[in-house]
């Protein structure tokens, strides 16, 4: 199971990089595709340190959180029509991705539950759908966390004057070692959690199947009509 929890873990940091890059396509921005950044490929996304060895070490100490990171996708916002809330829009993406493979999960656990039945390997496929529900959940509020490098910086950068957005990204290459600091903090451990759980709960007691089934056939029958599938499906290397 130990396995599983990695590469849940890298298949998801890879979607949220991918969301990423495709949101500042939608925008404008044609350098994520032109770095073959919009592909689920892994390899176009993996990060040796936040990919592999962080959450492998991270799963041999037995912690129940577990988290990591993929290559960020370079963005210009020089090409969106409103560089500050298109950044804030490509930075929205990645999380919302998370959240939304975890709600996925949730709606497809009774279907699997149904398909498989009584058989033997059904409460192991169920079990990985709960830790893709939980991973997603933690990478979605991670990322939310309002300190630079972290996506939820972005929601306060159009709060603070353009003279002091150096002194941000200054901050920014630093910024991860403080917010690892600050889950070293016992009552910021606690706070983390009650979020974890509280949205893994709320997640859990959504009954809308057929409506989710409903919304995700009209989602990809929108994206083989507006001409994006071969972007959306491109595994190539």
């Amino acid at each position: 199971m130990s396995i599983s929890l990695i590469l849940i873990l890298i298949i998801s940091v890879c979607i949220h990089e991918w969301a990423h890059g495709y949101a500042a396509f939608l925008l404008g921005d044609k350098t994520p595709m032109y770095l073959k950044r919009l592909t689920l490929n892994p390899l176009r996304h993996l990060d040796l340190v936040g990919s592999i060895i962080v959450p492998t070490m991270l799963v041999i100490s037995g912690t129940s959180f577990v988290f990591g990171w993929a290559k960020p996708v370079p963005v210009n916002n020089r090409y969106f029509k409103h560089p500050k809330s298109g950044m804030l829009l490509v930075a929205m993406a990645g999380p919302l991705s998370n959240f939304f493979l975890a709600f996925l999960m949730v709606m497809v656990m009774p279907l699997l539950a149904f398909i498989l039945g009584s058989h033997g390997s059904t409460e192991f496929f169920l079990q990985v759908c709960v830790y893709v529900v939980y991973i997603n959940v933690v990478l979605g509020v991670f990322n939310l966390i309002p300190i630079p490098p972290l996506d939820g910086s972005y929601v306060l950068m159009p709060f603070i004057p353009v003279k002091y957005h150096h002194l941000i990204a200054r901050f920014s290459m630093f910024g991860l070692f403080f917010v690892v600091g600050l889950l070293s903090i016992s009552w910021f451990q606690v706070l983390f959690h009650r979020i974890i759980k509280a949205s893994v709960s709320f997640l859990f007691s959504l009954k809308i199947e057929s409506m989710f089934y409903n919304a995700i056939f009209l989602l990809f029958f929108s994206f083989y009509n507006i001409g994006y599938k071969g972007i959306f499906m491109d595994l190539s290397l």
